[in-house]
């Protein structure tokens, strides 16, 4: 179906695949069913089992990409190469960062963060010259992680709207320290969700006061922060093991059918929550019913 596919395209347009340049990757499928696929395509295997890399022979109808991988045998050192290790270093924080309730998106920036790699002004000025060094939100300190995360007073602020719908708990000092304690419990992975959210929206935000000329009002940063934990957590991507932690979940969960139904909230402090007795929440005052905008969009 796909070969008949391209042939109708071929038809139409006049252009004509290059099978040089072309090339088919099999894996987990039996050698019948991959000789057949051959023969359908039209093409040749190329194998190098058993053939030295530093050895096999250039060949002028071979793909372009692996012509030009051949060609870096004159450039490089064979017994370096042989010789090279492979160091892995394990980390604490790894397990927290890439925790499936977190968005993608934001595990990638929470690890550049943690590691000290985004192109904040005080990194960007160690590899080349800039006008100004100075934070492009508050315009008061040098930009750094430690400021832009921790210490800017627009960040501060946003951290202080999000306390009031998410429950009081201490702001990491230190985000890779943080990162590197145990949370087993649901609750700790929400907390670990809403932190690595607040750090993706703050870096967010400070790219489109550079490029946009925009910054967002605090109230607004702490609404988008809000939706995308509160939909992850709706999502049910990661249920809990325990009682308490389901209990936490399907709380979450009513309060969203709550919210879509009659325009109440539920306000769940995850921060305060502790198991007691048979797995019921010690502190249930922490759930109220009201018109407070907390979980609700």
């Amino acid at each position: 179906m796909v070969k008949k596919a391209f042939l109708l395209f071929s038809e139409a347009t006049g252009l004509v695949a290059n099978k040089a340049k072309s090339s088919v990757f099999f894996g987990g499928i039996s050698s019948v069913v991959k000789q057949r696929l051959l023969e359908v395509l039209e093409m040749e295997e190329v194998y190098l089992r058993g053939v030295s890399f530093w050895t096999v022979d250039f060949k002028l109808d071979a793909s372009w990409y692996f012509k030009k991988i051949l060609r870096l045998r004159s450039t490089i050192n064979e017994s370096l190469i042989m010789a090279a290790e492979l160091r892995v270093q394990r980390v604490d924080y790894a397990r927290n960062i890439w925790d499936r309730l977190i968005l993608p998106k934001h595990r990638f920036i929470g690890w550049q963060i943690v590691n000290d790699q985004l192109l904040t002004r005080d990194n960007i000025s160690k590899i080349m010259s800039i006008p100004s060094d100075s934070c492009p939100v508050c315009c008061m300190e040098k930009e750094s992680h430690h400021h832009l995360f921790i210490n800017c007073y627009y960040t501060r602020s946003v951290i202080s709207e999000v306390t009031t719908w998410s429950g009081d708990f201490s702001w990491p000092s230190n985000i890779r320290d943080w990162f590197s304690r145990s949370s087993n419990s649901f609750q700790g992975k929400v907390l670990n969700s809403i932190v690595l959210a607040t750090l993706y929206n703050v870096w967010l935000n400070r790219n489109c006061c550079i490029f946009d000329m925009k910054c967002k009002t605090v109230r607004a940063m702490s609404k988008e922060i809000k939706f995308c934990v509160k939909t992850r957590c709706l999502m049910g991507c990661n249920r809990g093991k325990g009682k308490l932690d389901n209990h936490i979940l399907n709380v979450a969960v009513r309060a969203g059918c709550a919210a879509a139904c009659c325009g109440w909230s539920v306000f769940v402090s995850f921060a305060d929550w502790r198991s007691a007795g048979q797995g019921e929440p010690a502190r249930k005052k922490k759930v109220g019913w009201g018109r407070r905008n907390t979980w609700s969009g």
